[in-house]
């Protein structure tokens, strides 16, 4: 590649190109660079442009008795300074839309890594232990989760302890446990809607937002909230609620009650089977001469009754809790009064043992 020539201007004296300059006719030295040829026209009154042909004086014409720069020159110059200055126009307005553009694609990494994390968030999960689930294939709206047996209601995504209670909870709520799938799309977009604003105020920049919701939007958008064909039910709108199948009721009901029975009788059967040996054990070391060894052994057999007991009675505790009916919570805190009955009635009958062989 060729070396371009470069000439020294005399009025800012810079090295710059030969072919950005403009050259005294009766002077081969005298280059002037188009800006400082222009700064310096500037500076003359416009009587001495228009005086005549003899056009702009060299600036160091005095000094050196030059000529003038014809107006063809002249004119060469302002073509030449005003591409320049077009060229820096075009910089400055590029310039800036190449930062803006850096900025966009910065911005646009950044939205599709938001809206792969939103689409995430928004799938179909199971609640317990976040696998994705697919729905029955029978179309019932109770599911249990192939991952964790987890029990939970595939229209609102509610986790529930029995898969009976699953059951009536999808009776009560959503009124049917076959809900039409039209139904059952649209609480899904009522969910995501909840899910996406709690995403955007808590992960989502604010100058991304719109531009992230404007992509999710096909997702979002329910148009069966306004079909006047589709039954009005609590899967769409919580002030409705649908009449309850009172039989699913009471089969769940039943089922905790047949659970709870079952826990009490064991713990019923559990007291008779420790009380029995305790008196056992006492008779058996009383008939072998075992006196020094009773109390001990006593205390480690209590021990263990305790701590069996204990158990038990947290569980039932708990499903004491978990249940929201009064009645239902009158029948679990008298079945419980009864195990700590039993227990005292232990310890008691322990006692007047010690007691008796001392």
């Amino acid at each position: 590649m060729a070396e371009v020539e470069t000439v020294r201007c005399v009025i800012c004296l810079e090295d710059v190109r030969n072919d950005a300059t403009s050259r005294c006719p009766h002077h081969e030295a005298h280059r002037l660079c188009d800006g400082c040829f222009i700064e310096y026209v500037d500076t003359l009154p416009d009587w001495q442009l228009l005086s005549g042909t003899q056009g702009v004086p060299c600036p160091l014409h005095r000094s050196h008795h030059c000529g003038h720069f014809d107006t063809a020159t002249l004119a060469a110059v302002y073509v030449r300074a005003r591409e320049a200055r077009c060229l820096s126009r075009l910089l400055e307005r590029a310039l800036p839309q190449a930062a803006r553009r850096g900025e966009g694609e910065e911005g646009e990494r950044r939205l599709a890594e938001l809206e792969q994390q939103l689409h995430v968030a928004i799938s179909l999960r199971c609640p317990s232990c976040d696998h994705v689930v697919d729905p029955s294939p029978d179309g019932c709206r109770a599911i249990e989760c192939p991952h964790c047996g987890s029990y939970f209601c595939w229209v609102c995504f509610s986790l529930e302890m029995t898969n009976g209670r699953l059951h009536a909870h999808i009776v009560s709520a959503h009124g049917d446990l076959y809900l039409p799938q039209r139904l059952v799309d649209a609480a899904h977009r009522e969910w995501r809607r909840r899910v996406v604003r709690r995403f955007m105020l808590e992960r989502v920049e604010l100058n991304l937002r719109q531009a992230l919701l404007d992509r999710v939007m096909p997702v979002l958008t329910a148009a069966e909230l306004n079909d006047p064909e589709l039954p009005r039910v609590a899967a769409l709108d919580p002030s409705v609620r649908l009449a309850a199948d009172e039989a699913a009721v009471r089969a769940a009901r039943a089922e905790d009650e047949a659970w709870l029975g079952a826990l009490a009788g064991g713990v019923s059967v559990a007291l008779v089977v420790l009380l029995g040996l305790g008196v056992a054990s006492l008779g058996e070391a009383t008939g072998r001469g075992w006196a020094g060894r009773l109390p001990e052994y006593m205390r480690e057999r209590l021990r263990q009754a305790s701590q069996r007991i204990h158990l038990l009675t947290s569980e039932l505790q708990l499903a004491r809790l978990e249940r929201v009916n009064a009645e239902h919570a009158a029948q679990h805190n008298q079945r419980l009064l009864v195990c700590t009955s039993a227990t005292a009635v232990i310890f008691g009958v322990a006692h007047l043992l010690l007691r008796a062989r001392r």
